[in-house]
């Protein structure tokens, strides 16, 4: 990810106050789940057949031409791709005010 999208995700989720080694920690855990949800929801998308093949261009590990074997399969790739981050973006930002209010109530 690079450092716009990490600065703007810090923003975006109220992070500014924390030290910047934790800021980092948390932008790398968000990324991980971020990319853990988006993997499983393409696997949903795919054949059988689709994710043998998807595994087989993943050995060669060029993001490119993973990332063009999935616009290939997927016409709705890239909106797929956007609608878990944006879920993604709505849980967290829910998550937080939750702990937000709780920490409140102490």
């Amino acid at each position: 990810m690079n450092e716009k999208k990490k600065k703007d995700l810090i923003k975006e989720f109220g992070l500014e106050g924390l030290p910047e080694e934790s800021q980092a920690k948390v932008i790398t855990a968000m990324t991980e789940t971020l990319t853990n949800k988006i993997t499983l929801r393409i696997l949903e998308e795919l054949s059988e057949e689709e994710r043998e093949e998807l595994e087989k261009v993943q050995e060669s590990e060029d993001a490119e031409k993973t990332e063009n074997f999935l616009k290939g399969k997927l016409p709705n790739y890239e909106g797929l791709v956007d609608e878990v981050v944006e879920d993604f973006k709505k849980e967290t930002k829910e998550q937080i005010e939750y702990l937000k209010k709780g920490m409140e109530g102490k």
